[in-house]
């Protein structure tokens, strides 16, 4: 019985964690529009060259 419940404790604990990992990561990541020093095409991501032209994205 002991080590069930254990068990049932140990799951808690991981799924929790997981949960608050999800959550700090969702802090940190913004998402920023860049446009494309080329063509002048948007990008929601944080992008270094633009998926279009191959030119760099500014802010």
């Amino acid at each position: 019985m002991f080590l069930y419940l254990f068990i049932l404790a140990g799951a808690n604990y991981i799924s929790n964690k997981e949960e608050f990992l999800n959550e700090s990561h969702k802090e940190t990541t913004k998402l920023v529009k860049k446009n494309c020093s080329g063509c002048g095409e948007k990008m929601a991501y944080e992008e270094i060259f633009c998926g279009n032209c191959g030119n760099k994205m500014i802010n």
